[in-house]
């Protein structure tokens, strides 16, 4: 719920999020269906940390390409006014 609380915030501030965000949004949830439907197999394995890991690398994805788009974006395109 953070997270979806934090990128509604960020899609009111800078709407170009959103170009990165909407298609993240998709494959997380696609990834949270595999490993739910993978996990009676992954029991071995410690699962929570395996969702964590993959959890935490998609966040750095995401941070790291809104980051890069706003240092591509032309000058002046966050104005307040």
């Amino acid at each position: 719920m953070n997270t979806y609380a934090n990128l509604g915030v960020l899609a009111v501030v800078t709407w170009q999020v959103l170009f990165v965000s909407v298609p993240m949004v998709y494959f997380v949830i696609s990834l949270q269906r595999y490993y739910f439907n993978s996990a009676k197999e992954l029991m071995r394995i410690n699962a929570n940390e395996w969702l964590i890991q993959r959890l935490e690398i998609l966040s750095a994805a995401v941070i790291s390409s809104s980051a890069l788009a706003m240092v591509l974006l032309p000058p002046g395109t966050f104005t307040a006014g």
